[in-house]
């Protein structure tokens, strides 16, 4: 099963159209080039829909890195899960 990071790496290298990007828990959008507020919901957009989740406008507001965005997705998913 891949993890959300992995997950979070492909999202970010097709979007980004950068093949072969490595995300690391402290990348933030000053250290991943084109992650800017074009193509944040773009790339929240595919998160949300390739998971079948749904994040909240104030949650998003508060990611300031990949690790902060690996959290709030898996804890969307256990709740999801959590519900089934």
């Amino acid at each position: 099963m891949q993890t959300t990071i992995e997950l979070l790496t492909e999202i970010f290298s097709s979007l980004l159209k950068k093949p072969g990007i490595k995300l690391e828990m402290t990348d933030s959008p000053n250290t991943v080039a084109g992650w800017d507020s074009l193509t944040y919901p773009e790339i929240v957009s595919k998160i949300e829909e390739k998971l079948d989740i749904e994040f909240d406008f104030r949650e998003l507001a508060g990611i300031k890195n990949i690790a902060d965005l690996v959290y709030l997705t898996d804890s969307k998913l256990s709740k999801t899960a959590n519900e089934d």
